[in-house]
């Protein structure tokens, strides 16, 4: 009788010390650093250049051409949008844009 009480009380020993083992062995394996990580951001930006030769006067009939290019000056790969309009004007506001002469037809433009 006493053979079957002593071989469960050894496997419940057995595993007892097992968890035991485990949990410190796992505890001392436990390690906490702290690091400070430096982030940095990547500089996005572009430059717009024009190549555009005109006479004060333009003749009906005769050919304008202008060349105009979007370059990537930041430090990233970036992909670049353009919005073309077509619009005739003489003068531009305080942000660079051209004041629309809603008199004359753009039909003639041609991009």
């Amino acid at each position: 009788m006493k053979k079957r009480i002593i071989i469960p009380a050894l496997c419940l020993i057995s595993l007892a010390l097992f968890l035991i083992s485990g949990s410190l062995t796992f505890a001392s394996w436990y390690v906490r650093s702290e690091t400070v990580n430096k982030l940095t951001t990547a500089g996005v930006s572009g430059k717009v250049t024009e190549e555009y030769e005109q006479d004060r006067t333009v003749y009906p009939g005769s050919r304008v051409n202008k060349k105009v290019q979007v370059k990537n000056t930041g430090n990233v790969d970036v992909m670049v949008r353009v919005h073309i309009e077509k619009v005739w004007g003489d003068s531009r506001d305080k942000n660079g844009r051209v004041i629309p002469n809603v008199t004359l037809s753009t039909d003639n433009i041609k991009i």
